[in-house]
Formats: structure tokens, C-alpha cells, sequence
């Protein structure tokens, strides 16, 4: 059985401490290595989320984008046809008078009231710097089926320089009787309507 005796000790006692300095540097090493790998991996999130948010950004500065050039042509769209401004109430009432000569109504009475500001309640205010106006309508019609009255309101949506709201229409049956010639109405229509504009707020 061997042993180790002080001469032993004093030739090893070297060897020892380099290996003792050696496995400090190794640890040290280590931990240094350590370290840099997660100061790289924090670097690499951090340009990550950089470049995430860049993404987003672009994203969201694309896609406002697109919204102001939609609503750029949508404002177009409306100005051309009119709808954006002062209304026009006497090409209205033309456009009225010919539609009935048009579809041959019977009758056809209204009354148009002064303009206001179109209840919010309806429209909330869309921050938008247009004001949404309403001119109301009461509209008295006899008709000869219901195709007469929804043939005179697509009409009027699709001519007039306005949007055309229908707030209520109660259509009654009129009791026949005996004309001299012609077609009798058979139906009675009291109707309210919105005629909606509009204007730049002020």
C-alpha cells in the first residue's frame, strides 16, 4: 500500500495548485461565457421586439392609410352627388313633380319642414367635421297597389341630392267608390321621411 510522505506532497503541491488555478479559469470561463450567451439573447429580444413594433407600426400606418383614402373618396363621392352642402330644395321638388308625371300617381301631397340638425340619438356625432342636416318630409299619397309608393321613394333615392330616411309609413285601404273613369285608389299612404344632408360644421 502506498503512501504519501511531505517529499511527495512538496513534488505534487505545484501540480495541485495549477490545477486549482486552472479550474478557476475553466469556471470562470464558463460563467464569462454564460454570461455573454444571455447578453446575446437579450439582445436578440430586444431587436426583436424592435423589429415587431416596427411591423406594427407600418401595419397600422398602412392601414390608416387605406381608411383616409376610402374616406377621401367616399367625401368625393358624396360632394359629387351633391348630398355635401347647401340642400337643394327646389331641384327636389322637380324631381318629385316628375316622378308622379313619370309613374302616373294619383295623388301625391306634401309638405317639407325647415332644415335642423339630424338627432344624434339616431347618428352619434362621428368626430368626422361634417354635421348630418334633415329636412322632414310629410307625405300624403292614394296609390293603386304598394308598388307606387316603393317604386316613388327607390326613385327618390336614387335621383335627389340627399339621402332619403323613411322614419314611418302607415298605408290604409280606402272604401271603393264608384269614379267616372280610371283606375280608383285602393290605398291611402301617411308618410314621414328625412331628407339627409351634409355640411361642413362651422
Amino acid at each position: 500500500m502506498a503512501t504519501f510522505t511531505k517529499a511527495d506532497f512538496k513534488r505534487l503541491q505545484w501540480n495541485i495548485g495549477l490545477l486549482v488555478i486552472l479550474l478557476a479559469i475553466g469556471g470562470s470561463s464558463i460563467f464569462y461565457a454564460m454570461q455573454l450567451q444571455e447578453t446575446a439573447n437579450r439582445t436578440h429580444r430586444q431587436v426583436e421586439a424592435g423589429r415587431n413594433e416596427i411591423r406594427a407600426k407600418l401595419s397600422r400606418a398602412q392601414d390608416e392609410e387605406k381608411e383616409l383614402r376610402e374616406k377621401i373618396a367616399r367625401y368625393q363621392q358624396l360632394n359629387d352627388r351633391g348630398i355635401i352642402g347647401q340642400e337643394h330644395r327646389l331641384d327636389w321638388v322637380e324631381r318629385i313633380r316628375a316622378i308622379k308625371q313619370e309613374r302616373n300617381l294619383i295623388d301625391l301631397q306634401y309638405e317639407l319642414a325647415p332644415q335642423a340638425p339630424l338627432d344624434a340619438t339616431i347618428v352619434p356625432n362621428t368626430g368626422t367635421g361634417v354635421e348630418l342636416m334633415s329636412s322632414p318630409m310629410k307625405l300624403q299619397m292614394q296609390l293603386l297597389h304598394e308598388g307606387d309608393l316603393l317604386g316613388f321613394i327607390g326613385d327618390l333615392n336614387r335621383d335627389v341630392q340627399a339621402f332619403i330616411r323613411v322614419k314611418q309609413c302607415d298605408v290604409t285601404r280606402i272604401p271603393i267608390t264608384p269614379r267616372e273613369r280610371g283606375a280608383p285608389p285602393q290605398l291611402r299612404a301617411d308618410c314621414e321621411l328625412d331628407w339627409i344632408t351634409l355640411r361642413d360644421k362651422r
